[in-house]
């Protein structure tokens, strides 16, 4: 019947979570069937054993209950045929007459074959009964069922142990390669299981702890356990982020004590491993004994701490700057110069310069630029730096740069020398010239007065002379009131004239209500040149007019356009300062636009304004002065926008700067 002697290859375990499903199975089987004994039956050469019973009356199966093969079992023929059979009456058909089934007066059979994914036979499904059963027989197809849904599970439980399996073996791979090389390595290696067990350990580890290796197989908590009591806090963090298993790498230092009680420095790093489907394997580490580099770099301490007192007693610092990673490093001297502690430092050129007195960033970039590109230029230069607290120290520094084979700047050293007690005179004396720088901008202030005030006296002398004629007139015997009502007229204009004068700056200067009127502004222009007149010939600024005429009207307040064209005028004035005094000329237009502005605009022949600056020249407390804070060109701007127009400026071809501003024109509605 079955062939003992045919060989199997060893298969999976099967799980309860299936032996539990097929039990469901086998119930709902003989229940639906009618019969009291549903089985499943697997074979264990030379033995055949009942794995799954039905829990129905009258089964005289029990489950583990096992049998001898080629005794005559009806499932012996259904293994060997690997077809279905049904045996309706074995008492009626002698092939069955020793058959031990029939003992148990099971003579009703119907029996399926069960295979493994790969053929081979994993046992029988069947319903047995005592009696001839036709009923059963009509629930062939249903067994049939049953058939395939018992060797869908073993297909899945087949493909998990192939695939755990697998897994074993590149585990296995894996393992033996790294002992190849961690037994031939000069470091302490090991490998930790998931379950912390000590997979693997190298044979250094008893050159480097005094513990045999199998000491720390047997008791994998060694390998904490020597860690000196002051550096746990250090293994504990590096632990607990070890078991997060995250797939990077991990370095820590710390001390151990050695079997014999020596303590020696450790290098510990670990790798978490994983498989190919991302299970974890463990930790594969690799400690490093540093003890000698440790004891070189406490030597170096000792002697650096012995420098930096020698610096700190000099006032004398060094850097050392990286310039292909921009690394700066600073000896503790220059913190101190600097009024930093490293942890308030980016520790980068950048950084550097941040420090630098603002006046001074620009004179410290070129020097340090020029000694980048000359190696015969060395970097040297005296300049300010700001501490955080506002104080200013002054410093001499001194550099040399090493160039690399291509001919490129790679490396930087130098000192910086705290020489501010030396430099205090002349940093007094430079206040004291900005002082006078100060005093000089407002005496232009006063210039400007005095060009007014020679304004004012034109009208002042002509109203006095015409008083006096009046005088004359009204003491003589002949009085011509005609010639007396001019005179009185001539002195009532000139009087205006004057009054105007001072309303115009005493309404620059003192804020007023806003008194929109319509006017001309090539009448503005004229006024503010008038103004204007005495401080162009004190400048020697040559002041010429293109002024559309006609020139549609604008609704707007006098006296904010004046301060936006005075404004304009005086910075263009400025602006010439140092222009030779035969190229110095401010030229105004005026000219209809074909939107229904008009604009204005103000020529200068001075050096321009940098492309950079263009767009940032109309922002708060932004200048290209030396003096000034920057907001004449943002309030002009507020005051053209308020009245619905715009301005701009742009470069000329030639030289100098053009500022455009147009306003909307008076239409018919708002008449």
């Amino acid at each position: 019947m079955y062939d003992k002697a045919k060989k199997t290859s060893k298969k999976p375990a099967i799980p309860d979570e299936f032996a539990v499903k097929w039990q469901r199975v086998v119930d709902l089987m003989a229940k639906t069937v009618g019969v009291p004994a549903g089985l499943i039956m697997r074979v264990d050469p030379p033995q055949i054993e009942v794995f799954i019973s039905s829990a129905t009356e009258g089964n005289p199966y029990t489950q583990g209950e096992r049998a001898d093969l080629n005794t005559g079992l009806y499932c012996e023929t259904v293994m060997k045929q690997l077809s279905p059979l049904l045996v309706p009456d074995a008492l009626r058909d002698p092939q069955w007459d020793h058959n031990p089934d029939i003992a148990l007066g099971m003579t009703y059979y119907l029996g399926f074959p069960l295979t493994w994914p790969d053929g081979e036979l994993f046992g029988t499904i069947c319903v047995l009964d005592s009696k001839n059963n036709p009923q059963a027989s009509t629930y062939k197809d249903l067994l049939y069922e049953f058939q395939h849904v018992v060797e869908g599970d073993l297909h899945i439980i087949f493909e998990a142990a192939e695939r755990e399996q697998l897994v074993r073996l590149e585990l296995e791979e894996a393992e033996l390669a790294y002992r190849i090389v961690a037994d031939f390595t000069y470091d302490w290696e090991y490998w930790v299981n998931p379950d912390e067990t000590i997979r693997y350990m190298s044979s250094s580890a008893e050159r480097i702890t005094g513990y045999t290796n199998q000491q720390f197989i047997d008791d994998p908590t060694l390998r904490w356990e020597i860690i000196v009591p002051e550096d746990r806090g250090i293994w504990d963090r590096h632990y607990y982020e070890e078991e997060r298993r995250e797939p990077r790498f991990y370095e820590v230092q710390f001390r151990i004590r050695r079997k014999d009680g020596e303590i020696r420095w450790i290098e510990h790093a670990c790798q978490p491993v994983t498989g190919p489907s991302g299970e974890f394997w463990g930790l594969r580490v690799s400690n490093r004994d540093i003890t000698p580099s440790k004891q070189a770099e406490e030597a170096l301490r000792r002697s650096e701490q012995g420098l930096a007192e020698a610096q700190r007693i000099a006032h004398l610092g060094n850097w050392d700057w990286n310039i292909v990673t921009d690394e700066l490093r600073w000896s503790d001297e220059v913190y101190r110069i600097f009024g930093l502690r490293p942890q308030e430092f980016g520790a980068t050129y950048e950084a550097f310069l941040a420090s630098v007195h603002p006046d001074d960033r620009e004179a410290v970039t070129k020097a340090a630029d020029e000694s980048l590109v000359d190696p015969h230029t060395p970097y040297s230069i005296e300049h300010r730096v700001v501490r955080p607290d506002g104080s200013e120290r002054m410093v001499h520094e001194h550099g040399e740069v090493t160039f690399g084979e291509t001919g490129k700047p790679v490396h930087m050293i130098g000192t910086v020398h705290d020489i501010t007690e030396l430099k205090r005179a002349e940093l007094e004396s430079y206040r004291a010239r900005r002082e006078l720088l100060r005093m000089e901008r407002v005496s232009h202030m006063g210039e400007l007065t005095a060009s007014l005030a020679h304004e004012l006296n034109q009208p002042l002398t002509a109203i006095l002379s015409n008083a006096r004629a009046a005088l004359r007139f009204l003491q003589s015997d002949r009085l011509d009131l005609g010639e007396l009502r001019e005179i009185l007229q001539d002195i009532a204009n000139d009087d205006k004239r004057a009054s105007d004068i001072i309303r115009g700056v005493r309404s620059m200067l003192k804020q007023e209500e806003v008194e929109q009127e319509t006017i001309s502004i090539n009448d503005v222009l004229r006024d503010m040149i008038s103004l204007f007149h005495s401080e162009a010939v004190i400048r020697n600024i040559a002041v010429e007019m293109d002024l559309a005429d006609p020139l549609p009207l604008v609704h707007v307040d006098r006296v904010q356009i004046q301060q936006v064209i005075l404004n304009l005028i005086m910075n263009a004035a400025e602006i010439m300062s140092h222009s030779e005094p035969e190229g110095r000329k401010i030229f105004l237009q005026t000219r209809p636009v074909d939107y229904g502005a008009v604009q204005v605009a103000v020529r200068d022949f001075g050096p321009g304004i940098v492309e950079k600056d263009l767009d940032h020249i109309f922002e708060p407390f932004f200048t290209t002065k030396r003096s000034g804070l920057g907001m004449g060109l943002s309030i002009s701007r507020s005051i053209i926008e308020a009245h619905g127009g715009r301005i701009w400026v742009e470069n000329n071809p030639d030289k100098g700067v053009t500022f455009y501003f147009e306003l909307p024109v008076l239409t018919v509605s708002d008449q």
